[in-house]
């Protein structure tokens, strides 16, 4: 199997988080709700769906990322809810029927396909909105779970994506429905740590003090160092030399998918990493992203990209002090802006040491380069 996988790692490329899975799984069965928040490439997807398999739960995972307006929400939460529904529907036709006497308005169906039956939803046009219909289907897969006893997971990710839409009235549907669930439990995830943030912790917001709130931090350098070591030694029956680690580590900063992406690179092609192709690749992987990356600097405003070319060559704890503003010719008050911008944009960010620097260390080399 790949070990190093690049997009979701479970089973046995799955590393570490054992106090966060542990803490994870205790939510879910108690069924108190979830937030988890994370920097892109801190490995939050893995955790949950790892966490999910070790409990071996009915759930469903929703992907938020296209999902652009009330509509398409509607349309991709009673579709999944029908797929977690199809899985634990009971197996005899009169215990079917009751359970779908609980979604009598939103118009059932059990239609025979070629894998067998499935559970479709006919939504009659005009008869309610669409903040209704969600907030209905939730509550019903709530009491089909209560009817059959059955812990079920539903899991939303790229959850931000909803902050924008009907002035948070969506929010307002999910929220009624959650705060009564007693059978399913509900885990919120996403990108924008600020966004996901304020959504759960602001007062005039529905989901005000309605989660548990799980911040990830990157894996630590000694669980990082062993999964590697053990891996190295099953592939290559001995060790990587310490410098290869400690390159790996520089490069890479911890971020899960960077460390993945390296390592992949020879694992894969079963190659003993060496110091100078490590760099080749890391310099390869970083060409490869040039296209987004200059997507991403070309949307910023002017400060925006100076204050990020200084602290791509100088993480400092004081970005606005008045050398830095001298150096970057720009006010204070223009240069806290660009931070305070920067910072909610997850471009930088400030580390334990109070240390202001940019986020993505691929990111980073890549404007170091320019």
């Amino acid at each position: 199997m790949d070990i190093f996988p690049v997009i979701i790692a479970t089973g046995k490329a799955f590393c570490d988080r054992v106090h966060e899975r542990k803490q994870l799984k205790e939510y879910i069965k108690y069924g108190r709700h979830t937030v988890v928040i994370a920097a892109r490439r801190y490995g939050k997807t893995s955790l949950i769906n790892q966490t999910l398999l070790e409990l071996q739960l009915p759930y469903t995972i929703m992907e938020l990322t296209l999902a652009v307006s009330l509509a398409d929400i509607e349309k991709l939460i009673i579709k999944h809810i029908g797929y977690l529904l199809n899985s634990i529907l009971p197996k005899t036709t009169k215990a079917k029927q009751n359970v779908l006497k609980l979604f009598k308005s939103l118009n059932p169906e059990l239609a025979l396909t070629v894998g067998g039956e499935q559970l479709t939803f006919r939504l009659m046009q005009n008869k309610s909105s669409s903040t209704e219909n969600i907030s209905e289907i939730l509550k019903r897969l709530d009491d089909t779970a209560v009817l059959i006893n059955q812990r079920v997971v539903i899991v939303m990710d790229e959850f931000q994506q909803i902050s924008n839409i009907q002035n948070h009235t969506l929010e307002a549907a999910i929220r009624h429905a959650m705060q009564y669930s007693k059978q399913v439990s509900y885990i919120f995830s996403g990108s924008n740590r600020h966004m996901l943030q304020d959504m759960f912790n602001s007062k005039n917001r529905p989901f005000y003090h309605s989660c548990e709130i799980m911040k990830l931090d990157r894996i630590s350098r000694n669980d990082y160092e062993d999964f590697i070591q053990k891996a190295a030694k099953e592939k290559w029956k001995k060790p990587l030399p310490d410098a290869v680690i400690e390159e790996i580590f520089c490069l890479s900063e911890f971020h899960s998918n960077y460390i993945n992406r390296i390592c992949g690179y020879f694992w894969i092609l079963n190659e003993f990493p060496t110091i100078e192709k490590i760099r080749k690749s890391w310099d390869n992987f970083i060409q490869s992203k040039r296209t987004e990356f200059t997507e991403d600097i070309l949307r910023l405003s002017k400060n925006q990209r100076k204050v990020l070319a200084y602290l791509s060559q100088k993480p400092t704890t004081h970005p606005s002090h008045q050398e830095v503003c001298n150096e970057l010719e720009l006010s204070e008050s223009s240069v806290r802006q660009a931070v305070r911008k920067l910072m909610l944009m997850d471009y930088i960010y400030k580390n334990k040491e109070g240390m202001i620097g940019i986020l993505d260390p691929a990111f980073r080399d890549f404007i170091k380069n320019l």
